[in-house]
């Protein structure tokens, strides 16, 4: 089992931190940054480079 300080999100969250001392806005941009990551792995694009062969 991984240790939440080591989860993708709190990833996001670390790197969106040093960006910002709002820790809202910090998460609201990590999870901005998640949601797009997620939609590029399942953008049904022909020809995507990330596309399902």
């Amino acid at each position: 089992m991984t240790s939440p300080t080591h989860t993708p999100r709190a990833s996001l969250d670390a790197a969106a931190a040093r960006l910002t001392r709002d820790p809202r806005a910090a998460h609201a941009f990590a999870v901005t940054l998640d949601r797009l990551y997620r939609a590029a792995l399942t953008d049904p694009t022909p020809g995507a480079p990330h596309a399902p062969r």
